[in-house]
């Protein structure tokens, strides 16, 4: 039932419509970061960072109790985190593939040839993560 509740969040963060395969990132931040900011500033307008459908999410912010357990489930432990996934149809279900994640912010040009490996898969990012797969209904 988690597992639903998890994928049901995952689609509700996501903004516009979405290709199977195609990678996207949940920017995970907080007020008082450095690094968050720069991140911010250095992404919002790039082209490539946008075709991903990033979406930001402060952990400070989340207000109901899915929200927060959410946020626990995907186990950030610092900021900025960057969790690159995509979506797979097998047999007619969708499941939600954490490809990897990356820790910290450097540059813009590290950050996004770390996500260009991550997505070619080569999980490349400091921190790492396991694949995790998640059932969305059909």
């Amino acid at each position: 039932m988690f597992k639903w509740l998890v994928a049901g969040l995952l689609v509700l963060l996501m903004t516009g419509s979405c290709a199977a395969g195609e990678i996207h990132i949940i920017f995970w931040t907080i007020e008082n970061c450095g690094p968050c900011h720069k991140a911010h500033n250095e992404l919002e307008s790039d082209d490539t960072y946008n075709s991903w459908n990033p979406e930001t999410v402060d952990p400070d912010k989340l207000k109901t109790p899915d929200e927060k357990e959410f946020f626990k489930y995907m186990k950030v432990k610092s900021f900025p985190t960057f969790i690159i996934y995509k979506e797979l149809t097998i047999n007619g279900a969708t499941y939600i593939v954490e490809m990897g994640r990356l820790e910290g912010y450097t540059t813009k040009e590290s950050f996004l040839n770390n996500v260009k490996r991550i997505a070619a898969g080569s999980n490349a990012g400091g921190g790492g993560s396991p694949r995790t797969f998640i059932k969305r209904r059909k």
